[in-house]
């Protein structure tokens, strides 16, 4: 089992169209497997290739968690995968509350099409067509958007978002100050409290007084001699 770490926004690589599928072989399983071992280790219901940090496009699925057959079992009665897919929507707007797992705070209401038509490539590149109503079609149309930079963030209202927004940038903070409170204790750890003063120095910019400098140490060895 192989997990990948998921991108988190505002990460600019979730920004970027993904490209095509090409090649047909060992390393495109490999990834299809990483991508559903990602989803089972955080709990998803489905991802998209560029949210662990590869431009390709493909999606993985769990139909059963939307109540749904998958409508391919190809790959396994679990699974679905879809490999450069094309989706076109139809049908009545649904209204519904959308979660991501590159969007780890809350979820936000979204208006989808209640139906899709998907095209799409299996895994040994056979093409296969199919149409899926809600509410999985809903998620066919959340995990398609990130192949072209989409995030559902895209579609809340304003004060929705900002709410939301703010609350990952209180986190990515919060993260940040646990990463520096380690850092700043694995040099004391290791090199003691003068280390940790310079080290402090250097990341803010400013320059120790001497008497707070640590002392380089004696070289001792033999004196040149006087000509």
């Amino acid at each position: 089992m192989t997990a990948r770490r998921v991108l988190h926004y505002p990460d600019e690589r979730l920004r970027a169209i993904s490209d095509p599928v090409t090649e047909f072989g060992d390393s495109l399983k490999s990834l299809v497997q990483d991508m559903l071992d990602t989803i089972e280790v955080q709990g998803g219901a489905g991802l998209a290739a560029p949210q662990i940090g590869v431009s390709q496009r493909v999606l993985v699925i769990k139909p059963k968690l939307f109540v749904e057959e998958s409508p391919d079992t190809t790959y396994s009665p679990e699974s679905w995968v879809l490999v450069n897919p094309v989706v076109r929507t139809g049908g009545e707007e649904q209204r519904w509350p959308e979660a991501c797992l590159s969007v780890p705070m809350g979820s936000g209401n979204v208006i989808r099409r209640e139906e899709c038509e998907v095209k799409y490539q299996r895994l040994d590149g056979s093409e296969n067509t199919v149409t899926v109503s809600w509410p999985l079609s809903g998620a066919v149309q959340h995990e398609n958007d990130h192949l072209n930079g989409v995030l559902y963030l895209d579609y809340v209202g304003t004060l929705e978002r900002s709410m939301i927004v703010r609350k990952i940038e209180k986190m990515n903070r919060r993260v940040g100050q646990l990463a520096e409170a380690r850092r700043e204790q694995e040099v004391l750890d290791l090199r003691g409290p003068k280390a940790l003063l310079r080290y402090r120095a250097e990341k803010s910019g400013q320059s120790l007084p001497d008497k707070d400098r640590e002392k380089k140490p004696k070289r001792f060895g033999r004196a040149k001699k006087r000509k």
